[in-house]
């Protein structure tokens, strides 16, 4: 019987590893969605992304010789578009059309095509050089990268079927073996001992079995760089295998320590009673002052800390209730058992043993507890703390007793423009919150209605500019090539449908967008987190007032927002914030009559905002009326560049202007516009305004 017993476990663990392979691979190959996904998750690696972008590069190239001598700005601008959120969708969407064309029949070539790849290629180029974008050829649509086949792939690819199978079957068999190895062996505690080893095994198994796997494959590929290349996306592909071994080894070590070490009757009373020598004081003086100093800290840390200390404490009360149920299954399975088993050759523990189990038991409580706090507080975690009173109005007393308009705000144009949310040409070099901040009071942000396409994730303008003359603007701003490669874009893409919605873009959210609703929810957040701080919101509106309205009180803002009748006397900081009405949202285009929505040149007067350099920079009257009590200047170049934004928001600049508006117009900004918000004085410029400095 013992033989049969041994059969059964070294069957249990070879179908456990089998099991395991199986239902990884079908949970991340077999699944389409996942390996798109997983696939995804690759491109982290520049090995990766190189690899690609070489490919890319190589087929434009070879479509049009004469980019060749503009190779490096085009492998510059598509490894731009690799590393970006723009990419990532496109790319899914060609892994998923692969990974179909893959588990449906016989291929020699693994052919990846990023639908639209070309034309967003082009969209961006135009930025750099819009000669090169008008070199790309317009009856190129899709890109190809083409991967040669490999037999263990293929073979997977038409084993499909019976992974699916045995990733039910095999797990199964595992589980039955190693039970029927427990029922039938005579002495049961030993045989669970032996089945919580052969769990282990079964995890350290998987994980050699991957390592050798994956030399076996990466070998496959005879240069080095593909072989960097095949070892990252294997990576992507088994980084939550090392998870799930870690998982199963765990499960093996807890059923082998619980035959160690309870092997008496689960009496879960007595233990706790036994627990209360911990709470009594030890013979000797240092071992008293010792256990006088562990109590006090725990003591404290339960006091000032008492959320953080009671997840701890569910937390180990959970662990030695599981632990002791196990104890207690062990009962059941292995009656009479439980004590000394004469086949099992256990040494009883020792009193030295017993207490040097206690000791570190109580040394890894208290490691659970620090690093448990430690923990919390890098990731931001606080209870309900009283927030003490703080007396300031947007960062300054002196503040809390002036009005809008008779105060300067810095304001940001074009606010959510930013590389980092993968804007063309952005404004800043972070969005919206990062720059409320760094002290920025006003956002100058643009509305569009977009459409997110269901297979890219790509957001087009659902309405093209609506007379030539804009057109033409736009092609001035950013160049035909752009501008042609963005309407084909929009074009394709909603004859294949998607979910019409508001977004933050300018012009062509083609050229970047981001969800209206998702920044205003960032925005309450962080009027959350400021109670103490007045905003305004300018938007340059090209969607209905109703859905301003809409997406602005589903966001949870309505009860921040202000209402201003014209000609009343206007409140102070102070007031607006006492009573919670500290957001001023104005409309360039139809406030659509909401009395919170204000007709933004009615409330403000301005000047021009098209400069093509500093120079250019003048106070001449534009929108608003003459009586309009807040003026704002407009401070920026276009297009946006780093360099002339930096010299723009120079104190010298800044004061120059604001010295020649207040001559000709007899005004002191109340909003002063700029792009670059990192750059230049414009922060300690509006502080001198109004009197910090």
């Amino acid at each position: 019987m013992r033989a049969v017993v041994n059969v059964l476990v070294l069957a249990g663990i070879l179908l456990g590893v089998a099991g395991v392979l199986s239902v990884y691979v079908r949970d991340t190959v077999v699944d389409g969605d996942e390996a798109a996904n997983r696939a995804a998750s690759a491109l982290a690696h520049p090995n990766v992304r190189d690899f690609i972008a070489e490919k890319i590069v190589e087929q434009l190239v070879a479509a049009q010789p004469n980019a060749l001598a503009a190779r490096p700005v085009l492998k510059q601008v598509v490894s731009g578009i690799i590393g970006s959120e723009i990419f990532r969708p496109v790319y899914e969407a060609a892994i998923r059309d692969l990974h179909h064309t893959v588990f449906l029949g016989d291929i020699d070539t693994f052919t990846v095509q990023l639908t639209d790849m070309v034309l967003i290629v082009r969209t961006q180029a135009a930025v750099l050089s819009p000669e090169l974008s008008a070199q790309i050829p317009d009856d190129i649509t899709d890109t190809l990268i083409e991967v040669q086949s490999h037999p263990l792939i293929e073979d997977a690819a038409r084993a499909t079927s019976a992974i699916r199978f045995l990733a039910f079957l095999l797990p199964l068999a595992s589980v039955v073996a190693f039970g029927a190895s427990i029922f039938l062996a005579s002495d049961r505690r030993q045989a669970w001992l032996r089945v919580g080893l052969a769990i282990i095994a079964v995890g350290m198994l998987v994980l050699i079995a991957e390592l050798g796997l994956r030399e076996l494959v990466v070998r496959q590929f005879e240069d080095g760089a593909a072989r960097d290349v095949a070892r990252d996306f294997w990576n992507a592909f088994v980084s939550h295998l090392h998870i799930w071994v870690l998982l199963i080894t765990g499960l093996g070590a807890m059923m082998v320590a619980a035959v160690w070490w309870m092997s008496e009757p689960a009496d879960l009373t007595a233990r706790l009673s036994q627990a209360r020598r911990f709470l009594e004081p030890p013979a000797g003086v240092f071992p008293r002052l010792l256990w006088v100093a562990i109590w006090m800290l725990v003591g404290a840390f339960m006091v000032f800390k008492w959320q953080e200390a009671a997840r701890v404490i569910v937390t180990l009360a959970g662990v030695i209730l599981a632990f002791n149920a196990m104890a207690e299954l062990l009962r059941l399975i292995a009656p009479g058992q439980m004590g000394t088993s004469p086949g099992l050759k256990l040494p009883a523990p020792r009193p030295a043993l017993k207490w040097l189990v206690v000791g570190g038991g109580l040394l890894a409580a208290i490691a659970v507890i620090v690093l448990g706090y430690l923990a919390i507080g890098q990731s931001g975690g606080e209870g309900p703390v009283a927030r003490p009173f703080d007396p300031r109005c947007n960062g300054h007393v002196p503040l809390c007793d002036r009005r809008l308009d008779n105060m300067t705000i810095a304001a940001t144009h074009n606010s959510m423009s930013n590389p980092e949310d993968d804007f063309v040409l952005a404004n800043h070099s972070k969005g919206i919150i990062p720059q409320l901040e760094a002290g920025y009071r006003g956002l100058l942000i643009d509305l569009h209605y977009g459409i997110e396409s269901k297979r890219s994730k790509v957001v087009v303008t659902d309405v093209a500019p609506a007379t030539q003359q804009e057109r033409e603007l736009l092609v001035q701003e950013l160049g035909g090539a752009a501008v042609r490669s963005a309407e084909e874009l929009r074009r394709r893409l909603m004859e294949a449908g998607g979910i019409r919605d508001v977004y933050l873009c300018h012009v062509e959210c083609e050229l970047g967008a981001i969800h209206f609703s998702t920044e205003l929810e960032r925005i309450r957040a962080w009027l959350e987190a400021n109670p103490r701080e007045v905003l305004v919101i300018v938007i340059q509106d090209h969607v209905s007032p109703n859905d301003v309205a809409r997406t602005l009180e589903a966001a949870g803002l309505a009860k921040y927002v202000h209402s201003q009748v014209l000609g009343d006397p206007w409140p102070t900081l102070r007031e607006m914030i006492d009573s919670g009405r500290r957001l001023f949202v104005m409309a360039e285009n139809d406030s659509g009559g909401i009395p919170w929505y204000h007709d933004a040149f009615t409330f403000t007067q301005e000047t021009p905002y098209t400069f093509e350099k500093v120079e250019d920079f003048n106070c001449r009257p534009n929108r608003g009326l003459p009586d309009s009590p807040l003026f704002m200047v407009n401070h920026w170049v276009t297009p946006a560049l780093a360099e002339a934004g930096g010299l723009a928001n120079s104190a010298a600049v800044l004061n120059e202007r604001i010295a020649d508006c207040r001559e000709q117009r007899g005004l002191t900004p109340n909003i002063i516009g700029i792009d670059f918000y990192t750059q230049g004085d414009v922060l300690a410029v509006v502080a001198a305004l109004n009197g910090l400095r």
